[in-house]
């Protein structure tokens, strides 16, 4: 265990890590006329209406959830703030458990099912519609 630590390792541990992460770019002989055409097929795809159609209503959708999330959390603080009594008062006559229990979860549990519609959403719909312009952009490449 205590080798890994050591200094001497770490140079080529590093390496290892840095050569692995997907932005950085590895030379390899006799592949460039094949990152040039990948390159080109890349900027075609993110050109294409549909492709810019898709990334839109993505962002739109990621960015309307992320903010009713936050409204949701902003709104949950400032009763707490406002009000805690509220949250201290029993659900049933008697009862140990209060409203402010239930409140909490469903904060937790709305964050939880906005998460899955967008994910549901992301993996269908827009998954859809990016095959599509990935195959109609290598389709008309072929030719």
């Amino acid at each position: 265990m205590m080798r890994f630590i050591q200094k001497k390792n770490w140079p080529k541990q590093a390496g290892l890590f840095f050569n692995a992460l997907p932005f950085r770019r590895i030379r390899r002989p006799g592949r460039q006329r094949s990152q040039i055409m990948e390159r080109e097929t890349a900027k075609r795809i993110l050109e294409h209406p549909e492709f810019r159609r898709m990334a839109r209503k993505k962002s739109v959708l990621g960015w309307g959830f992320s903010a009713l999330v936050f409204v949701m959390y902003v709104v949950y603080i400032a009763f707490i703030g406002i009000s805690p009594e509220s949250f201290a008062v029993p659900v049933s006559e008697g009862g140990i458990t209060t409203w402010g229990i239930y409140i909490g979860l469903f904060v937790i549990v709305f964050s939880f099912v906005i998460t899955g519609i967008y994910v549901r959403k992301a993996n269908g719909e827009f998954d859809r519609m990016t095959r599509r312009v990935i195959d109609e952009v290598m389709k008309g490449g072929r030719q």
